[in-house]
């Protein structure tokens, strides 16, 4: 589907039918060339990928295959847009998944998965609210997107 298409299908939704198409815009995201994406898709990517993995299997999940610099780049971008508490609970889970002691028995600290229960239920509170700002995401970058 080109972004002409996907932008005119999320016109006709609106925001309360935006998850119609947000795992559309998701894999249009995906497989752009690196060069031309760009920081509020690496965030709306950022965004999807945390809502959805904290519904289906918790929050700890997305932390532990996420790249850091992906979330980190995500939330500068967020803050740098005003959305500062957004940042800062998206940073908050961030912790040394990779670290060589955990590889194969994922014996996580105790406060990290209690931390990350603490990210879902916030996530999950707010959960209209990151819906929504990802569709105005889409909107305010639709003239990049296009481009």
């Amino acid at each position: 589907m080109t972004a002409e298409n996907l932008y005119t299908r999320l016109e006709e939704l609106g925001r309360d039918e935006f998850r119609q198409i947000e795992a559309d815009f998701f894999l249009y995201f995906y497989k752009l060339p690196e060069e031309r994406s760009a920081p509020f898709s690496n965030a709306f990517m950022i965004l999807s990928s945390w809502l959805g993995t904290s519904l289906r299997d918790g929050v700890w999940t997305f932390y532990e295959a996420m790249p850091k610099s992906r979330i980190e780049s995500a939330a500068e971008y967020l803050e740098n847009a005003g959305e500062k508490e957004l940042a800062v609970v998206l940073k908050s889970g961030i912790h040394s998944y990779d670290n060589p002691k955990y590889a194969g028995n994922y014996d996580y600290p105790e406060e990290w998965l209690t931390q990350s229960e603490e990210i879902d239920d916030w996530i999950y509170s707010h959960e209209e609210f990151l819906h929504s700002l990802m569709y105005d995401l889409l909107l305010e970058n639709k003239g990049e997107v296009l481009n």
